[in-house]
């Protein structure tokens, strides 16, 4: 049955999508390796297999070229524990709640929201709560990301544990851009028009212009959304793309159509290392900053293999090597590893500096939520 409404998933969403675990595993006596050093020395695979003695599948959600599909990612996960572990791509959240609702649950095993949507997930009853003995790196992570109210149900429950964290925030070509660059200003007037790229996600979106107009995003029960509109429109007639991934960004920026815009501390990361110039600053107003989190999809089959995954995504080896991995590193969420980081390590992930002022994305209620995504529609319809 899982196979038929992963087939049906593939013809409606045009994504990849391939058979589950079969039934839930037994816990595994053997841990996922805690240091590279450990991994390196480990010289016998976990066995994980189904009743019917099949390899067992674990199929994963997540945005395409980030981290969990690198070589260090899952086919190092299924070296260790003897699985197969197959992609669910998307371009936005919002595509991945669709996708859920229209035949996901019980097909897709584990996802990856970022903190502002885990809560629309955990409340809509898309996932399975966490047993953390079941992880052994939960220790290890850092304490601020842990336990956040929108992964944490009434009695205490974990629904996500943290991933990675960061900003998205003003990056430019200095090539192109030589003007000292301070304030979110630069983006409107006319020296940059029709070379901005944007963020199509219409929290960002939404909380980027606040930021820009002297508001509080993180305060939406007092946000002023006529004056965003407003504001969002005017900084249109400057935007040359709005973008939803990598590539979006990354094929204009490199071939000088777009030179400046709000982006991902990663792709600023993927231009340096590319030897593609790149500043990325942190506005005097403020800057927006993400969780990402891994969640356990209800009613998955492959609920310990599932653990496995948040494990190793979040523990020592996986989390050093997405820190440290050349033209795609990430923020650590692993104290164990954030220690091991050289400051020039840290400076290429845009860590060693800190902003003054960071805006975490909000919990929305369900008509903050629509009405943000109304003013968005709008700006981009007009």
């Amino acid at each position: 049955m899982k196979k038929i409404i992963l087939s049906m998933l593939i013809l409606c969403t045009g994504l990849w999508l391939f058979t589950g675990c079969g039934k839930k595993e037994t816990p595994s006596e053997a841990e996922t390796p805690s240091t590279m050093e450990e991994a390196s020395s480990e010289e016998t695979e976990t066995e994980v297999e189904t009743e019917s003695g099949e390899v067992p599948t674990l199929v994963v959600a997540n945005w395409k070229g980030y981290g969990a599909d690198e070589d260090f990612g899952a086919p190092r996960f299924e070296e260790l524990y003897n699985c197969k572990v197959e992609f669910v791509y998307f371009n936005s959240v919002e595509e991945l709640y669709t996708m859920l609702q229209t035949g996901g649950i019980g097909n897709i095993d584990v996802a990856l929201p970022s903190t502002v949507y885990t809560q629309t997930f955990r409340e809509s009853g898309m996932l399975e709560p966490i047993d953390t003995s079941k992880v052994p790196c939960y220790g290890d992570l850092i304490e601020a990301y842990l336990n956040l109210p929108e992964a944490t149900g009434e009695n205490g429950e974990v629904y996500a544990l943290p991933w990675t964290w960061g900003t998205t925030s003003l990056g430019y070509n200095p090539e192109a851009v030589t003007e000292e660059v301070t304030t979110w200003d630069v983006l409107y007037g006319d020296a940059y028009k029709g070379k901005v790229a944007f963020f199509d996600d219409y929290v960002t979106a939404l909380m980027t212009s606040a930021i820009h107009t002297g508001q509080n995003p993180s305060d939406p029960d007092h946000l002023d959304l006529q004056a965003v509109k407003e504001d969002l429109l005017a900084l249109k007639e400057n935007v040359c793309t709005y973008w939803a991934s990598y590539d979006d960004y990354l094929n204009p920026y490199t071939s000088g159509e777009v030179v400046i815009g709000n982006m991902w501390a990663g792709t600023a990361t993927q231009l340096k290392n590319s030897g593609t110039p790149c500043n990325y600053i942190y506005p005097v107003e403020g800057t927006v900053g993400y969780v990402d989190m891994w969640c356990i999809i209800k009613d998955t089959d492959c609920y310990d293999l599932a653990c496995k995954w948040l494990d190793f995504m979040c523990g020592e080896e996986f989390q050093y090597n997405f820190a440290t991995v050349e033209g795609n590193a990430h923020n650590t969420v692993n104290n164990k590893v954030y220690e091991k980081l050289t400051d020039e390590q840290k400076a290429a992930v845009w860590a060693l500096e800190t902003p003054s002022k960071v805006y975490m994305q909000p919990v929305l209620t369900p008509e903050q939520q629509n009405d943000w995504l109304e003013v968005w529609n709008e700006v981009k319809a007009n």
